[in-house]
């Protein structure tokens, strides 16, 4: 009798035993699939930007970065190479190439902030704003500015670009040199622009550097982690990169550049033909070219308090 009791939990454990280890595997396959890193791809107008195009006409991008690039594929795996990676250098190469002729750009509109700070904007063909700003010296290393420029808590965004953005959530966290962002603009508030919605993006922000440049860029995502949402129209950052470029070892500058597309009733051909000839578009771009002055300026005040130069 104990032997056959013996035998019957045995059985009744073997048949158990399939259950479990289908549990277990049923558990290590969500486990992997819910590690994977969420699924990106860069926006048709963050592939296709005017940045790069615009570098080349004043300095050539170098042959590394200016080669045949692949077709962009949408991959789960960041550390592949793909069309993604290779975009994302070549909108590298373009910020150092403009940075470096920053100052022999004459077919750009200027505006200056205080300071030190100087911007430069136009609107492209396609109703596009193009930013270019500079803070030409802040007395902190560029290592420090690096680190506060990394900061997109949603105290310090609201803190440093307010005039530009009105909020910014950390969505993921890929590496630690790249993280999705979903980022809420501030509604425009010049003539009938003040009317439209207020413009978010999804993007992907890059920690890295091109040379001995550090910088970080922005460039518009698709992705199912940040739905458009109701109250907003999905704008495009084709482009938004700061480089941080040392000068010394307690010094440093600040460069801005940026392509941005409204979208939304701003695509409407009438509506372009509109702001065109109203001189409404360029208006609002220099706007955003004097806000983003403001910006580089709070960032600049904050960066000299914390290292004691003011």
């Amino acid at each position: 009798r104990r032997a056959a009791a013996v035998a019957t939990r045995d059985a009744s454990a073997g048949s158990s035993l399939p259950i479990v280890m289908k549990t277990f595997a049923s558990l290590r396959t969500a486990n992997k699939e819910h590690a994977q890193p969420p699924d990106w791809s860069l926006s048709e107008g963050a592939r296709r930007n005017s940045l790069v195009s615009f570098a080349e006409k004043y300095d050539g991008l170098s042959p590394e970065v200016a080669s045949p690039k692949p077709e962009l594929v949408s991959r789960r795996s960041l550390t592949a190479v793909t069309g993604d990676a290779s975009k994302l250098n070549e909108i590298k190469g373009a910020m150092t190439d403009l940075l470096n002729t920053f100052d022999e750009i004459t077919d750009m509109s200027a505006t200056k902030g205080s300071d030190g700070i100087y911007g430069k904007y136009a609107v492209t063909p396609a109703g596009d704003f193009f930013l270019l700003n500079k803070a030409e010296e802040v007395q902190c290393p560029a290592s420090k500015a690096l680190d506060l420029l990394w900061d997109h808590s949603a105290v310090t965004v609201a803190k440093l670009w307010k005039d530009l953005i009105d909020h910014c959530d950390v969505k993921a966290e890929l590496s630690p040199f790249q993280r999705l962002l979903h980022v809420c603009y501030s509604r425009p508030t010049l003539g009938i622009a003040q009317n439209t919605s207020a413009r978010d993006t999804a993007v992907i922000a890059t920690k890295s550097a091109h040379g001995n440049l550090p910088m970080i860029t922005y460039s518009s995502v698709h992705t199912t982690l940040i739905p458009e949402q109701e109250g907003y129209v999905r704008g495009e950052a084709k482009v938004f990169g700061i480089v941080v470029k040392p000068l010394t070892d307690k010094t440093c500058s600040l460069f801005l550049g940026c392509e941005f597309a409204m979208h939304g009733g701003f695509d409407e051909p009438y509506a372009k033909c509109l702001m065109k000839c109203s001189g409404i578009d360029k208006a609002a771009a220099r706007n955003c070219s004097l806000d983003a002055n403001k910006a580089l300026k709070r960032i600049k005040t904050v960066l000299e308090l914390q290292s004691g130069s003011k």
